[in-house]
């Protein structure tokens, strides 16, 4: 009994205009070798991508020739890269098949910047999001990992996602589509492999239309995810900072648990990289989070309280030492320092240093904290970390915080005081230092003034 794929036929019509322009990724298997032959009957201006992983030898080459071949024969537009995927898995410690996925991703976006579209279609099938739901249950998830594979997402679309691999097959056999055959689906190594190989036939022996509720399964997940976030994004509206988003605490905190998870998970998801390497323990613990906590994420993000508001952001990169002008004004990253000779002491003030200028070995250096730097201070002598923390200065500021050297060692602690070793006596003169910070507009405040105020609202999405 033939098919046409009638309803992969009528989405794609739902979802783009006649004539659309679309990139195809194509690997040489049925899946897309069957999307490749759909996209171009269906009337829509296609290109081929195939990207070469670098890992299966001869037989990649082979796949790659083959969709060279089918494509130049049929007149299709084919775009080819070759990557190295085990080197790539290696340097950023990723599993070989995260590794694929993540420069197949890049490799398949990249190719539709250049060509100027802005739709890409892959060749994910019924059966593959049932293995993608039963992986990611295995591993541990929530309703995110549950959903499975979004059918359009963002410039991805995947038409056959409701096609199982039966009608798939009768398909191509009916138009005689060739087809090449991944020798590595069937390397029980594998996780994947092993869910489609095993676990699935075991499944579907209980009940064989598994795939289908799976599927259904994730949609109606997806839906009322959708609205959950809808309402989360109108409870807790967040603003724009200079390197993250802010929402406010007190709401965050009283909201139920359920909540306050997919808060956390919708404002780390705004970050660059999105959600990627954050797990449930992660989401956890900002839901968990009292005032003046700060937790530090993967890829060097934080989340952080600080005067009320729930921040989210990266991690300051340090800047390295820089002069400080006696008798003028430096700059060190945001912050601006005046430094003057004189012989009269100033007030006491968090954001002044006075230093015996006698004593001072010059250059006066500003810079970051370094590990290891101690200094006499209070109870006796301390680490520089230990001085900052007990300064109240949070974790993800401590690398923009100015510290003074001279002679290669601590000079001062804004809020601290002097080392002991340059503590001013009666009669000396003085190197008075007077920070202050460069606010988001412009000005310039103390630097005991918060920031990230004053944003035009942008709600999480």
């Amino acid at each position: 009994m033939g098919t046409d794929l009638r309803e992969a036929r009528r989405w794609l019509k739902e979802q783009l205009p006649p004539g659309a322009e679309v990139l195809c990724a194509v690997s040489g298997g049925r899946d897309s070798m069957v999307l490749l032959h759909l996209l171009c009957g269906c009337g829509y201006k296609v290109w081929a991508a195939h990207l070469h992983h670098g890992l299966r030898g001869r037989e990649a080459d082979r796949d790659q020739i083959f969709v060279r071949d089918y494509c130049r024969q049929h007149s299709i537009p084919f775009r080819t890269d070759q990557v190295d995927v085990g080197k790539y898995a290696a340097q950023n410690g990723q599993s070989v098949e995260e590794a694929a996925r993540n420069l197949r991703y890049n490799f398949l976006v990249t190719t539709a910047f250049a060509l100027g579209l802005d739709c890409i279609a892959t060749g994910h099938q019924l059966e593959d999001q049932a293995e993608t739901i039963l992986l990611n249950l295995t591993r541990g998830t929530g309703t995110d990992g549950l959903r499975g594979i979004a059918r359009r997402k963002g410039m991805f679309l995947r038409p056959l996602l409701l096609t199982g691999r039966e009608e798939i097959a009768q398909y191509a056999q009916d138009h005689a589509i060739p087809y090449v055959e991944d020798g590595s689906n069937q390397n029980l190594t594998y996780s994947r492999n092993r869910i489609r190989h095993r676990v699935l036939p075991e499944l579907q022996q209980i009940n064989p239309s598994l795939c289908e509720h799976l599927s259904h399964t994730a949609h109606i997940l997806a839906e009322e995810s959708h609205l959950l976030d809808r309402l989360v994004v109108g409870m807790l509206p967040a603003e724009e900072t200079a390197d993250g988003f802010s929402a406010d605490f007190e709401t965050f905190r009283t909201a139920e648990l359920a909540l306050r998870r997919r808060m956390a998970r919708l404002l780390v998801g705004r970050m660059p990289g999105g959600k990627k390497d954050l797990t449930a323990v992660h989401y956890d613990a900002i839901a968990a989070m009292k005032a003046g906590d700060c937790l530090i994420l993967p890829r060097e993000m934080y989340v952080a309280e600080e005067g009320g508001r729930l921040l989210v952001g990266n991690l300051p990169r340090p800047l390295p030492p820089a002069p400080v002008r006696i008798g003028g004004v430096s700059h060190w990253g945001r912050w601006e320092l005046t430094c003057r000779r004189t012989s009269e002491a100033p007030p006491p003030d968090g954001d002044t240093l006075v230093l015996s200028a006698d004593r001072t070995q010059l250059p006066l250096l500003v810079g970051p904290w370094r590990s290891g730097d101690r200094m006499a201070a209070g109870r006796g002598e301390r680490t520089i970390k230990r001085i900052l923390s007990d300064a109240g200065v949070p974790v993800y500021r401590r690398t923009i915080e100015p510290i003074l050297y001279s002679g290669g060692k601590i000079a001062g602690v804004f809020g601290v005081g002097a080392a002991g070793h340059l503590t001013a006596q009666p009669g000396e003169e003085l190197l008075v230092i007077t920070r202050r910070k460069k606010t988001d507009k412009g000005d310039i405040s103390h630097g005991k003034d918060h920031d990230g105020s004053g944003y035009p609202e942008n709600p999480v999405h």
